[in-house]
């Protein structure tokens, strides 16, 4: 067990890949293309993608794996009424508007 904070790859994940290998077809899309995502109006399922963001920073700050440097966390505009610190290497961007985190 870790307190890495990453949560892993999903079963349809690994399906998936394995799929695309096995057919020759598709491709791999790391989280440093695609990044990490939240949204404080998140109302779905949250996996941090663009489409199912995470609602809170903390949320998506534990979606970067460790070891990891160029990983881009999107934090759509809004308030963020949370206290946190970052202590891993990562990208914080503001994405549509101004974004306020803490109270």
């Amino acid at each position: 067990s870790s307190n890495d904070g990453f949560l892993g790859l999903s079963a349809d994940d690994i399906a998936n890949v394995r799929t695309g290998y096995a057919t020759g077809v598709g491709q791999v899309r790391t989280l440093e293309t695609l990044g990490v995502w939240v949204d404080t109006a998140t109302v779905f399922a949250e996996l941090g993608t663009q489409v199912q963001p995470f609602d809170t920073v903390i949320e998506g700050v534990n979606g970067v794996p460790p070891f990891t440097t160029t990983v881009t966390v999107h934090v759509e505009a809004g308030n963020y009424p949370e206290n946190i610190t970052i202590s891993k290497a990562l990208i914080l961007q503001a994405d549509g508007g101004t974004v306020t985190i803490g109270s």
